[in-house]
């Protein structure tokens, strides 16, 4: 069983009129994919699971907006006292991953998840074909200057390389066949996985020159024959890959970009005027975007006009897809953890959760909609 603190759930209460902006930084936070809405009086009134905040963005809702909006009223739960066999029973004939457990006044006195029921054994998942191709030929100028000593993706993050935990973060979901493009240090590296064993395949793509995140691709034709995954070399993201790939391929996408909503503050007063006068002040008010997460699913027919040996990056890429194929750049916004450790601020704040469990390989995929 797994052992929780007391009332854990707790840290997932938000209100009804707490903006999705808010909500989707306690998603962030804390790392489940759901949230409990309850009332002044801590009653359920609803659940948002990252399903909602995703269909939500889709629909063109504002930050701004309500939670009470988009969140699923009335959902699943149980009363006590609890039936295992019958939360388990719920658990597998509704596809739900958490169910909480109210009692008559509307409380939560308890959450049951389909963790509570594994012991050791994680969930199989199925073998995926599609290659991923994780782009490792930079200089790394970020992290410097570490960087003048080791490659980039051989920067340690907890006890593995980081491009040792992003690939094992993708075999967690199946991933089996790997590419590797290399340019700077690039013996250092393929000596590192020389002397590596693991359940995945690895091959390795050389520049002669820096190519960019697209440009590399093109030196991969011939092995880019079906849909594949691109990701950067300094990007921890916990989602489920595999769900991203069934997205991209439901919506028929040329390419799909992974979006993560980003949070900023203007830490001064904003001057709203109007023909020279002053109409409004916003006192260090927040916006948020959605920004390409540095992870992409991408079809062959994508790549097969670029020029081999061209120089081009992701976003010009999309940007020639945009033009010739409108409608077929797809957008998968994610609720789940990111951390670009490439930047050295976030590099230490991704450790620091690392160091507090707060980090695996992704293990909770959350239904749509579910409790």
């Amino acid at each position: 069983m797994t052992v929780r603190q007391p009332h854990w759930f707790r840290q997932l209460y938000v209100r009804p009129e707490q903006t999705i902006r808010d909500g989707l930084k306690v998603l962030n936070e804390k790392g489940h994919q759901f949230l409990f809405v309850v009332d002044d009086h801590e009653r359920l009134t609803g659940v948002v699971s990252d399903g909602d905040f995703r269909r939500a963005i889709f629909n063109g809702e504002s930050f701004d907006a309500p939670l009470g909006k988009i969140m699923t009223r009335s959902p699943m739960q149980v009363a006590p006292p609890v039936d295992n066999a019958r939360v388990l029973a719920l658990m597998k004939t509704k596809n739900i991953r958490y169910l909480p457990v109210v009692d008559a006044g509307g409380h939560i006195v308890d959450v049951r998840t389909w963790q509570d029921f594994l012991v050791t054994e994680a969930p199989k998942r199925p073998l995926r074909t599609e290659p991923v191709v994780i782009m490792a030929g930079g200089k790394g100028t970020r992290l410097d200057p570490f960087t003048r000593i080791l490659p980039k993706p051989l920067i340690p993050f907890g006890d593995r390389p980081m491009i040792e935990w992003i690939m094992d973060n993708f075999a967690g979901f199946g991933f089996r066949n790997f590419w590797v493009t290399l340019n700077y240090k690039r013996q250092t590296i393929r000596n590192y996985f020389a002397g590596l064993t693991k359940p995945y395949a690895v091959g390795f793509v050389e520049e002669d020159s820096f190519l960019g995140t697209a440009g590399a691709l093109t030196l991969m034709k011939d092995e880019l024959t079906e849909t594949f995954l691109v990701s950067n070399c300094d990007v921890v993201l916990e989602d489920n890959f595999a769900e991203i790939v069934d997205f991209h391929r439901a919506n028929k996408n040329l390419l799909t970009v992974v979006a993560v909503p980003r949070h900023v503050r203007i830490p001064y007063g904003v001057l709203d005027i109007h023909q020279e006068a002053l109409v409004g002040i916003r006192e260090k008010p927040e916006f948020t975007y959605l920004v390409a997460g540095g992870v992409y699913v991408v079809e062959p027919e994508a790549i097969r006009d670029l020029p081999r040996g061209e120089h081009i990056e992701m976003p010009g890429l999309m940007e020639r897809l945009l033009a010739v194929s409108p409608g077929r750049v797809g957008v998968y916004p994610t609720s789940g953890k990111w951390f670009d450790i490439g930047q050295w601020e976030e590099y230490q704040q991704a450790l620091l959760k690392l160091s507090m469990g707060g980090l695996g390989v992704f293990a909770e995929d959350e239904e749509e909609g579910a409790a």
